[in-house]
């Protein structure tokens, strides 16, 4: 194919950002005031790939005064798990993140005096988010990021990371990235000083709501070069968007917040049956889901939202500020003032809100030199309890302390020259898929990991026995259909690229599964139906040893912290079910 033999194009910068979501482009803003070439590389249109462009709202400032109210009510409704130095810088820099933006004319919406406009949404009680389109923000802050002086390059998918030592898992440092052009496949190296990854979660499927290219390239690009992973077994986050089993709407959080009913099929509102005391609003995805689940479970199914008593003003309100997703409403011939609507749990985006991903400390950088992370693409564990608006807050912060970090490295380091036998090998592995002749769809990939990680039994409910069962199925697949992927072509390529993430990442999330013998958040094992405060107060990591995959803990630095409990305990988890099958391997 003419593909294989164009030339290898060589693309040098002090800066290199991987991902153009809010992220990546507030890492490359604040980078622009410390050094000259910033560069941005995205596998789509920066500003419309990812996740935040659908965004609906943010967590809105907080004064000086509610600081430590609003970092309680994270911690302790994240049951002590959160980084607190990243909440609380989270919540002390949001206000300046928002009124820098606000000043390039970001169309924050505001109330009848002029002021920003915020309100209570999801599990918030203390804190408050503003609203905003998502697409509106993210032009607003390309255009930014361009008068500052910011370099983009789009349809270019990033595979693999460069590393001093030429190997993989490296001893060394992150000395650039490779990727090839998504249209024409023509092959780049970019040589850096410093690399940040903002590529946004994991979806575990083809097409998550209205995204479709969320495939973990981040995650698993600096699993490979050695880089750890962190809380991955709270990234397989539960999700409840499906109605009438025709639209996957994308935007779970807004059926909670405006009084909608949620039944099953006798007409009963059972949240209060599991979570005693607390609204729809107060509960997070996962809670709701595995309450859900189990209704369904115990044959109570169909689950509804019943939002037939709504006024036409807020249905409006809503084509107003989620017009794609009442698009797919239409479509689907659904009229929410006359129907109840079927919804259905389901495995959605994997690390959703930065519960997982790529371990950084409190500059933003991974374990190796050379490479940071930021947004949901890292591990910041600030937003554990799924609380909406937080997961764009730790974009902003995180991004901005990225880019200043890693840029002024960059400004005061030196180039170090990629090894050509790497760049050879990994444009060699990189191009693979399309030199068979015969071979496996990209789509195989994702049915063969959909079977053994999206039923209940394997994802909402797990248990040892089938734990391992999964992990002796993703170990098959990367071992025996990974080396198998055929591309037809370039388009088709950039989905294998995506495809051979899955069973890693998922891989790293059941060791981490196994490891954790508690439930908490969205981590059930049946065997520990509790939250274990005493001795799981701790983060996982999940590493590249070079010999496979290992899997530790570090404590959770409590008594360091400004926020602790007043005492370790173990509560039960508030939905508790056990399959009858748990004596078996269910794989």
């Amino acid at each position: 194919m003419a593909i294989l033999d164009t030339e290898t194009r060589e693309i040098e910068t002090d800066l290199l950002i991987i991902g153009g979501g809010a992220a990546g482009l507030w890492a490359a803003i604040r980078a622009r005031d410390f050094c000259p070439r910033v560069l941005v590389v995205d596998k789509g249109k920066v500003a419309r790939s990812g996740a935040s462009v659908h965004t609906h709202c943010v967590l809105a400032p907080v004064t000086e005064d509610k600081i430590h109210e609003a970092l309680e009510e994270i911690v302790v409704e994240g049951g002590y798990m959160a980084n607190q130095r990243w909440a609380e810088r989270t919540l002390r820099e949001q206000a300046d993140r928002i009124r820098e933006m606000a000043s390039w004319g970001a169309p924050f919406r505001k109330d009848a005096s002029g002021a920003l406009y915020t309100a209570k949404d999801r599990k918030q009680v203390v804190n408050n988010s503003v609203y905003l389109l998502g697409s509106d923000m993210m032009d607003t802050m390309k255009a930014h990021a361009r008068s500052k002086g910011v370099d983009f390059m789009e349809r270019v998918a990033v595979a693999e990371l460069l590393t001093s030592d030429g190997q993989l898992p490296t001893r060394g440092s992150v000395v650039g990235a490779v990727g090839f052009h998504t249209r024409t496949g023509e092959f780049y190296v970019f040589k850096a000083k410093a690399v940040i990854v903002c590529t946004s979660l994991m979806s575990a499927e083809l097409y998550n709501a209205a995204v479709n290219n969320l495939t973990g390239d981040g995650h698993a690009m600096a699993f490979r070069a050695g880089a750890r992973l962190s809380g991955m077994e709270f990234g397989q986050i539960p999700n409840f968007p499906i109605v009438n089993r025709k639209v996957s709407t994308g935007h779970p959080a807004v059926f909670q917040l405006y009084g909608a009913k949620l039944v099953n099929n006798l007409g009963e509102e059972f949240v209060e049956k599991y979570y005693p005391g607390k609204t729809l609003q107060l509960l997070s995805r996962a809670e709701i889901s595995y309450a859900v689940a189990k209704e369904a479970l115990e044959g109570r199914g169909p689950i509804y939202f019943d939002m037939r008593h709504w006024s036409d003003e807020l249905i409006n309100e809503w084509r107003r500020v989620l017009p794609s997703m009442m698009k797919r409403m239409d479509e689907a011939g659904i009229d929410m003032r006359r129907d109840r609507l079927e919804t259905m749990p389901r495995v959605g985006s994997w690390g959703g809100a930065a519960q997982s991903g790529i371990r950084i400390d409190e500059n933003a950088e991974s374990s190796i030199p050379g490479l940071f992370a930021a947004g949901v693409a890292a591990h910041v564990p600030v937003n554990i309890i799924d609380m909406t608006g937080v997961s764009q807050a730790v974009c902003y912060a995180s991004g901005y302390r990225a880019g200043e970090v890693a840029s002024q490295r960059a400004a005061g380091g030196s180039q170090v020259k990629p090894l050509a036998d790497q760049v050879n090998r990994l444009r060699a592995k990189v191009f693979a898929p399309l030199r068979r002749e015969s071979g496996i769809d990209f789509q195989q990939i994702y049915l063969s990991v959909g079977k053994v990680t999206v039923p209940a039994e394997l994802s909402f409910f797990k248990h040892e026995k089938r734990i391992k069962g999964t992990l002796a199925e993703l170990g098959r697949i990367q071992q025996e259909e990974v080396p198998r992927l055929k591309a037809r072509d370039v388009h088709d390529l950039v989905n294998c690229l995506g495809s051979q993430n899955l069973p890693l990442l998922s891989e790293a999330l059941y060791r981490c599964a196994l490891a954790r013998l508690e439930s908490r958040f969205s981590h059930y094992r049946e065997e520990f139906p509790y939250r274990d405060d005493i001795n799981w107060l701790k983060w996982s990591i999940a590493e590249n040893s070079g010999k496979g995959m290992k899997v530790s803990f570090e404590s959770v630095p409590i008594e360091t912290y400004p926020i602790k409990p007043a005492q370790r305990t173990r509560v039960p988890a508030p939905v508790q079910f056990t399959f009858k099958e748990t004596v078996k391997a269910a794989v």
